[in-house]
């Protein structure tokens, strides 16, 4: 993969990582191939899959460094303030705000760096105050909806005032989407999830169901991968100590670090963190 990645993805025309690509002749191999996005395709600039591969192109791929500032400069976190009832809270944009979209805490050594680590404990700050201020019994992650009859899966389960897209959905509790939380504050984020396991119905012979409704007693009638492993990860830390090892051994911590820390100081610009000083929220009590 390191010795494609960049010829497979770096779109010389636009200086941007492909999030799709056209291969004309899949049985020949990647040094024969002419590669292109396709004309539905996009570039990089999510904070999840995107900005791990980007780290791994930056890092293993052997780009220029023009290039490499090129990509990271496209694609800076977008800071916003989000108003709440204990203060403003300054957190990174989302897709929806969906604790899904930090997977990669889990993934890499995120937190390894100051300001990043900073900047998702504000994103943790304001998961928990925004559904502790409405009564909302859980937080918000990407899973199937509480509903009978075939399974719909929703993207779109977030938080609106942090939200990149509109439609963000707060109306289904996910006990998943505690994991974020307790990689970053491991009391109050156990103290989330057990609130969701707390619903009624949640509970079956698989253990938690991946999610339920926040209003009333559904409960979606499937357990999966994100529902189980996520929140095993964050209780044992995530495996960014086996890709801070790897990093180490390969000679790229540092860099790693500073791409990081560069791209975060780009999307700060100098402003102030805000809510750093407003503790996390508890979960609403049990009625």
């Amino acid at each position: 993969m390191a010795s494609n990645a960049h010829r497979m993805f770096f779109a010389p025309t636009t200086g941007l990582l492909r999030g799709e690509v056209s291969i004309p002749r899949p049985e020949r191999p990647p040094r024969e191939q002419t590669y292109s996005s396709p004309p539905e395709g996009y570039y990089l600039k999510d904070p999840f899959e995107g900005e791990l591969f980007t780290l791994f192109w930056s890092l293993y791929a052997r780009p220029t460094r023009h290039q490499v500032r090129q990509v990271w400069r496209a694609q800076p976190p977008e800071l916003i303030d989000v108003k709440t009832a204990a203060g403003p809270v300054t957190v990174r944009k989302g897709w929806y705000f969906s604790s899904h979209e930090e997977w990669n805490l889990l993934q890499a050594p995120y937190l390894d760096v100051p300001l990043v680590r900073r900047v998702l404990h504000n994103n943790q700050r304001l998961r928990t105050i925004y559904s502790r201020e409405r009564g909302i019994p859980g937080l918000f992650a990407s899973a199937h909806l509480p509903q009978t009859g075939p399974l719909t899966y929703a993207s779109n389960l977030g938080l609106p005032e942090a939200a990149s897209q509109s439609g963000a959905r707060t109306d289904v509790a996910v006990p998943y989407a505690a994991f974020p939380v307790i990689m970053l504050d491991p009391i109050v984020g156990l103290a989330w999830y057990l609130r969701m396991l707390q619903h009624p119905g949640i509970q079956g012979p698989l253990g938690g169901a991946e999610a339920a409704s926040a209003r009333g007693p559904g409960i979606a009638p499937v357990a999966t991968w994100d529902a189980k492993a996520t929140v095993v990860l964050a209780l044992l830390g995530g495996s960014g100590g086996l890709a801070r090892d790897y990093l180490r051994r390969t000679g790229r911590e540092r860099a790693f670090r500073a791409l990081l820390a560069e791209s975060y100081a780009h999307g700060v610009l100098g402003r102030p963190l805000r809510g750093e000083e407003i503790p996390l929220a508890l979960p609403p009590r049990r009625e």
